[in-house]
């Protein structure tokens, strides 16, 4: 194990280092941990665990809150010593009283008990050797959810006093959401919050953890078995800056009810070299063109691909000394960075550089990606269910490449995306575009004229992502593949040209990668067709829910060929294709470092552009067989299908099969795809896929789950991200959404952020969250109401003690800046804007699939403007109510007054606020070139909804006296302008910008400063200045009241000129050009 010192100067890493067993391996073994022995015997109220009494004869009802543990307890290295808060005359009735036991090794450790109560033990540890100090609280909670409440209040009153590193430790006997728990009694909403509020004001979050993800059982046995994460291991920021990198493991219980938990650090200190990587920073440095131009220049035989690769590899060595003499120690730098900003998933192991698994997973994807599907004879009657390629579209396929489609190609690219097996993402190619350009263009022409790639080009780096928390196989992860951008260039050229045609050739059940279509109409359709399902005299129905198993890695590239000779793809076409998919070599990138290299012989890449469009023809061909099955006599279409001829619904490869609930129906449909996964190699995962019925006996639903081999489906159920249900959405089905909302503030409660910062985060987070969910149904009010609530609480800051006070209403925050807001989204008028383009779809007579079935079922011949709510859906319902409301904008076959008959939500969005007033000084407020979380606080002044303490008066008692010069009343106009401070430091403010004069009140100040200068870049120059002064006069009254830390005007003054000389040079990097005055002077003179 290691402990990482980022604070302390002057330590060598064998002075931070210490062995496994030099470190606490049990910080929050509890005594059901150690002792306790289930028999399985009996039923427990379901609501939480009540835990037996172990065998040592401790009763965890008593309120002692520490044991003192015999003298005897010892390991292989020596004793360990008990903490002891009693004399030692009551050692004997302390054993029998205890809840919890700490013990550790003196020789290691000095521990100091600074509280303890019935729930838990909070100590101080400093370790003897290095200068490392931390807080540990062990924590063991009682059952009942009063006494409980007692632990969360002296959880909150440590958490305002910790300075150092801290961890709460140990068995809470709660959760965090309902998702914890499994079995048993649904968990009570308001225990949860209570639990989570705890955290948030403590600001604690939970340490990455591995191995078990519920650590407690009741031992039940069949369907009384209950599951719950109620032991755990909390962190504050402190400590996570300081060990990022420690990790908690949850082992199997065994005897025990509950999983031991251990801290550990990576014992590993193994370095390795890494693999090159090109910075996008580097192409900043003045001397990048240069350095490129003369190692470009080198002289390489061979054709256009290989001298290419030759010359970018020829750079590895200049741009690393470019990168050592101008960008020293960026890389430790953003691994810092990394650490602080978030929080990592899941480590592989406890021992992540453990060579052992780099080979499991290479093993893994060798078996995977490797093996062979039988030969497909491909109908012409399966063909003819679906459309093939015009000749005009083939030629369209194989035109000569030019230059401007190589160039969009690149420019297209993300500059940021990770690159790789080279080394040189797309931020490279921009960069350095006028001197590799010849060369690079010529390299991606030989492919297309030869059809041949080099093995270097096609190199793919694997990278695996966690599917989710507790990642415990190799089957948990998600691999993507990291190309080199040159291959990319050419895929992203084949991919475009195959964009165009899909469209045309693709069904219009199949959603994903087709222009045009839309997700959203997927799961209309579906929510639809799941009507009937929750009543008991509907008619015979049944569909599928089919999950594909390891779709891109499995698919055949014998069935891909044949299947684009059988769709007249032009000959050359293919060969580009099957190049590009069957030339490719893998290495996996584990723990940063590349692990093997192997060959594959099928599947097709997550992460190259092409695959997508390639998985989703495969797909058309499951369509296209399907349909013809449809037309077997035995085969009965589901409720409402016929019409249109539905009988699945795709979104890549997230596959609904419908029916009628009979056997010969669903036969037929599992046989036709049975036979197509033996060709294909994509197979159903029998595990995770489910089949719903109604209308039909038990013993039907038994016929039909047999010959499906599914297991039986119950609603609600998740589909494309969305819950789906027979009944109407409520509240209760949307909790997902928001306990999504709540997870991403959990963390960031723990976080020291400012006004801006939380805005920030609202605006670009959390508004973002719900977006996909408001644009295919009508949120619930009340589901609305608690993501605002806690927006707000967020901005605002919510507290122990009750819910903050907003300074200014949700609405007004809602308009956007220039308005006197702060442009966060309104999400009712939003919501009933994006659900609009429903409206539009319909009104318009759009060719979507989705329309022509509401055709079918709804609207019949009717016009959509003059139907009814008789007989439909919930979802019908409200189309028809958000009709109403966009009748106004309908006119004469013109939607929004717009000839092209587009719709926009944003510009619906704007009609839906209407027309504001505009907000006199925003420019002053928001103007760009000021500091972010000034602006935040000048924003509150000018509409005075500062906290002083005039304002405060009206809620609380206090003393009103301003707390920068003691003499007066602490208005808005006192503390800012009339304050002898203030004043002061105004003057000093002033004399520096050549400022003769400043006003006495916010009103014409805010005004003079509108109107006083006619230079643009002057006036903002300014404003940056003026938005200082107040955010610095604002935190210097802070600081005396809440840190009794005072510093004189002139100190300020040096930091305000020092902050804005930064702030200026970065903003305005051609201030010599624009304006030669002695203000800029002044200010860039503090750099």
């Amino acid at each position: 194990m290691k402990l990482t010192r980022s604070l302390e100067e002057g330590s060598t890493p064998e002075e931070n280092r210490l062995s496994a067993e030099e470190l606490v391996k049990d910080l929050a073994q509890n005594v059901q941990n150690s002792g306790s022995k289930s028999t399985g015997k009996g039923k427990k109220d379901d609501s939480e665990p009540n835990h037996e009494m172990p065998d040592n004869g401790v009763d965890e009802s008593n309120s002692g809150s520490v044991s003192i543990v015999p003298d005897s307890i010892a390991d292989e290295e020596g004793e360990w010593t008990p903490v002891c808060t009693r004399r030692k005359s009551q050692m004997k009735s302390a054993i029998q009283k205890g809840r919890i036991w700490i013990v550790w090794k003196p020789d290691i450790y000095e521990v100091s008990v600074e509280e303890s109560g019935p729930q838990h033990v909070h100590c101080f540890i400093r370790h003897k050797h290095i200068p490392v100090e931390f807080f540990v609280t062990v924590v063991y909670g009682f059952n009942d959810e009063a006494t409980r409440a007692d632990l969360w209040d002296h959880l909150v009153d440590i958490g305002s006093s910790i300075i150092l590193p801290w961890t709460v430790c140990g068995d809470f006997n709660a959760v965090l959401n309902p998702a914890e728990k499994l079995g048993g009694q649904e968990s009570d909403l308001n225990q949860i919050q209570a639990f989570r509020n705890c955290l948030i004001s403590a600001h604690l979050l939970d340490m990455n953890y591995t191995s078990c993800y519920y650590t407690w059982t009741n031992n039940q046995d069949g369907q009384d078995r209950i599951f719950s994460k109620l032991d755990r291991v909390l962190i504050n920021d402190r400590w996570m800056n300081c060990w990022p990198d420690v990790v908690s493991t949850f082992l199997h219980g065994g005897v025990s009810d509950h999983s031991p938990a251990i801290i550990s650090w990576s014992q590993n200190n193994v370095k390795r070299k890494p693999s090159f990587m090109f910075f996008n920073m580097l192409s900043t440095d003045p001397d990048f063109i240069y350095l490129i131009e003369q190692s470009w220049g080198i002289e390489v035989q061979g054709c256009a691909m290989y001298r290419f690769m030759r010359r970018l590899k020829g750079h590895h060595g200049p741009l690393k000394t470019l990168n050592d003499s101008n960008f020293r120690d960026i890389d430790k730098k953003e691994v810092i960075c990394r650490y602080n900003l978030l929080r990592a998933q899941a480590e592989l192991a406890a021992d992540p550089l453990n060579d052992d698994i780099g080979k499991v997973f290479l093993d893994y994807y060798k078996n995977l990606l490797n093996g062979h599907a039988a030969a497909w004879n491909i109908s012409q009657s399966e063909i003819d269910q679906g459309n093939v390629l015009t000749v005009s579209q083939q030629l369209n396929l194989i035109k000569p490449v030019t230059e401007e489609e190589i160039l969009m190609s690149f420019m297209s690219m993300n500059s940021d995306k990770s690159p790789g097996p080279d080394g040189f993402g797309a931020g490279f190619y921009k960069s350095a575009w006028s001197v590799i350009k010849d060369d690079c263009i010529q390299t991606v022409k030989e492919f297309f004229s030869s059809g041949k790639l080099l093995r270097e080009v096609n190199n793919t780096d694997l990278v695996l992502i966690p599917k989710f928390d507790c990642a415990n196989s190799v089957a948990d992860y998600r691999p993507i593949a990291l190309c080199n951008s040159i291959y990319k260039c050419i895929s992203k050229i084949m991919s475009n040209r195959l964009q165009s045609v899909l469209p045309f050739l693709i069904c219009d059940n199949q959603a994903a990668f087709v222009s045009g279509r839309s997700i959203v109409h997927n799961i209309l359709i579906c929510q639809e067709l799941m009507r009937f399902y929750g009543r008991k005299n509907s008619s015979p129905r049944c569909f599928m829910k089919v999950d594909i198993k390891k779709a891109y890695d499995m698919i055949s590239w014998d069935f891909i060929h044949s299947m684009l000779q059988a769709l007249k793809f032009p000959a050359k076409f293919i060969i580009w294709v099957m190049e590009c998919i069957t030339s490719v070599s893998f290495s996996l990138v584990i723990n940063g470092q590349r692990v093997g290299n192997f060959k594959s012989s099928r599947g097709i890449r997550q992460g190259d552009p092409i695959s997508p469009l390639i998985f989703v023809i495969a797909m058309d061909m499951l369509t296209r067989k399907l349909k013809l099955a449809s037309s077997l006599p035995r085969f009965r279409f589901h409720p409402l299908c016929k019409d249109v001829g539905l009988i699945n619904l795709a979104f890549a490869d997230d596959l609904m099969l419908f029916c009628k609930g009979n056997v010969d129906s669903v036969t037929i449909l599992k046989d036709t795809f049975n036979h197509f996964s033996s060709s294909s190699g994509l197979y159903a995962n029998p595990q995770k896929s489910q089949v719903f019925m109604a209308g039909i006996s038990e013993d039907l639903m038994q016929q039909i789950q047999n010959v499906t081999g599914f297991s039986r489906g119950s609603f609600p159920f998740k589909y494309l991200g969305l819950p789906l249900s027979a009944r109407k959405w409520s509240s209760n089905t949307c909790q997902v959404l928001v306990e999504k909302i709540t997870k991403r503030l959990a963390s960031w409660h723990t976080r020291n952020l400012s006004y801006q910062g939380r805005m920030q985060l609202i605006n670009s987070v959390l508004m973002s969250l719900h977006i996909y969910w408001a644009t295919v149904f009508i949120i619930p009010k009340s589901v609305i109401k608690q993501i605002e609530r806690k927006c707000r609480d967020f901005l605002w800051g919510l507290n122990s003690v009750g819910r903050p006070r907003a300074a200014i209403a949700w609405d007004q925050l809602c308009l956007g800046k220039k308005y006197g807001g702060l442009g966060f989204q309104n999400i009712q008028k939003w919501n009933l804007t994006a659900v609009g383009k429903q409206v539009w779809e319909l009104a318009m007579k759009k060719d979507h699939l989705w329309v022509r079935w509401i055709s079918s079922v709804y609207l019949k011949h009717a016009d959509f403007w003059e139907c009814d709510f008789s007989n439909s859906s919930w979802h019908w319902k409200q189309i028809l109510k958000c009709r109403d409301k966009f009748r106004q904008w309908y006119d004469n076959g013109l939607w929004l007054g717009d000839s092209s008959n587009s719709y926009s939500v944003r510009q619906g969005y704007k009609l839906l606020i209407g027309v504001q007033e505009t907000f006199p000084y925003h420019k002053l407020v928001w103007n760009p070139a000021s500091i972010p979380r000034h602006c935040f606080i000048l924003w509150l002044a000018v509409k005075d909804r500062l906290r002083t303490k005039d304002f405060l008066a009206g809620f609380i008692q206090l003393n009103p006296t301003c707390s920068l010069c003691n003499s007066a009343l602490e208005t808005r106009n006192h503390l800012f302008f009339t304050c002898c401070w203030s004043r002061e430091l105004l003057e000093l403010v002033c004399n520096w910008c050549y400022l003769d004069r400043f006003h006495t009140g916010f009103g014409n100040w805010c005004h003079w400063l509108r109107h006083s200068f006619s230079h643009k870049k002057r006036k903002q120059v300014i404003y940056v200045v003026m938005a200082a002064v107040m955010y610095h006069i604002w935190t210097e009254r802070n600081k005396r009241i809440f840190s009794n830390v005072s510093m004189r005007p002139d100190q300020v003054f040096v930091l305000i000129k020092k902050e804005l000389a930064l702030r200026v040079a970065l903003f305005f990097p051609d201030f010599k050009n624009w304006l030669n005055n002695t203000l800029v002077q002044r200010i860039l003179i503090e750099l």
